[in-house]
């Protein structure tokens, strides 16, 4: 999966767990970048990333809500 940013490891984690057994590749910096995705608890605390990032702390879950939610309707590819 290629997102257009740097996302915080929890959230490639989260896609992890959430959509195993599938593997699952996320690959950032793909057709642009908008720049971090912080998690809530690090735009709360501050520092560098959280501090330069363009979207707000909840970004994060909608971008992996619209992750796997592409996953979910896609359809089975035949084996080749």
């Amino acid at each position: 999966m290629g997102v257009p940013a740097e996302l915080f490891v929890e959230y490639g984690q989260r896609l992890q767990e959430e959509l195993s057994p599938r593997r699952v590749f996320l690959i950032g910096y793909c057709n642009d970048i908008v720049g971090y995705v912080v998690t809530p608890e690090a735009s709360d605390e501050g520092g560098y990333e959280a501090g330069s990032t363009l979207l707000d702390g909840e970004a994060g879950s909608r971008i992996v809500g619209g992750l796997r939610s592409m996953v979910s309707d896609e359809k089975p590819r035949p084996n080749r």
